[in-house]
């Protein structure tokens, strides 16, 4: 696909948000293009996800290699990342974050709201810390300039959507972004963008979080009230930095509002270790105390 059938392809549900919701249209068109590689990338094909926003939608994930600082070493990691049924899904996405902020900052990207100067907006980003790439805003001041992308930030001639689509578009189940620590310290190494249930394991002394990749924990209720987290993992080539975490008195995460982002201690281990001709298995039952 060339750079300019990419960028027709998404600017209809691009104006959209600018209508609805006071984006730039031009901003989130070059932010598409620069972060999905035109459309090209691997997550972008695969999940229809343009931003690189992790986590799942509707229950819908792929999963891609990350990079993740371990020990002060830059490693590389599987990460679940939202699975779209399309782009406008994305799109769509990546205004929410901008429309409703973060969990302890709802006016995180106020900013970027309402901004007609594209080059305010770009540079509103960057202070917001949204990218790591000092010349962030530099990049997209480039692509609106080159494409001409200011041209989509009008509602002339921009068709109404249906006001009842055939298909809905689907409501993500989306809970904080980060547990605000009221009731237990956070730490700090958790991640600051969770929009979705996941589990993490964390080192007694917090220097090393890391996500728990293909666990489905279930919660026990006690004789005491007091509940308790179960879950089996099986140990793969892919997986080994969190297995090997996951030893008695290390700590549990599980960031997930409907859990109250409870945290817990691993107290039994049980590991049932199958062996084949070409590789050793290792699958362990975990049974944890809530704190």
């Amino acid at each position: 696909m060339a750079n300019t059938d990419f960028i027709k392809e998404i600017a209809g549900d691009a104006q959209q948000i600018y209508i609805k919701h006071r984006i730039l249209a031009s901003l989130i068109i070059a932010q598409g293009c620069l972060e999905s590689a035109w459309g090209t990338s691997e997550l972008a094909t695969k999940g229809h996800n343009l931003f690189g926003m992790k986590g799942e939608y509707n229950g819908q994930y792929v999963i891609m290699q990350t990079w993740e600082v371990i020990n002060g070493e830059n490693v590389q990691v599987p990460a679940k990342f939202r699975k779209y049924p399309s782009w406008k899904e994305s799109i769509q996405d990546l205004a929410n974050l901008y429309l409703n902020g973060l969990s302890w900052d709802k006016n995180h990207y106020k900013a970027v709201v309402g901004e007609t100067d594209y080059q305010k907006a770009t540079a509103a980003l960057v202070k917001a810390g949204y990218a790591t790439d000092p010349n962030y805003a530099t990049k997209l001041n480039s692509l609106i300039f080159t494409y001409k992308l200011t041209k989509y930030d009008t509602t002339e001639g921009v068709p109404d959507e249906p006001s009842n689509p055939s298909t809905p578009d689907p409501v993500p189940d989306i809970p904080s972004k980060e547990y605000d620590g009221k009731d237990i310290t956070l730490n700090q190494n958790l991640p600051k963008d969770v929009y979705f249930p996941q589990l993490h394991v964390s080192s007694q002394d917090g220097n090393q979080v890391v996500e728990v990749i293909g666990a489905d924990p279930d919660l026990l209720d006690d004789t005491t009230g007091k509940k308790d987290i179960e879950f089996t993992i099986t140990r793969t080539a892919d997986n080994g930095i969190e297995y090997d975490l996951l030893i008695n008195d290390n700590i549990l995460y599980l960031d997930e509002k409907k859990f109250n982002h409870q945290k817990y201690f691993i107290t039994m281990i049980e590991v049932d270790q199958e062996k084949t001709q070409q590789e050793s298995f290792c699958k362990s039952c975990f049974r944890c105390r809530f704190e």
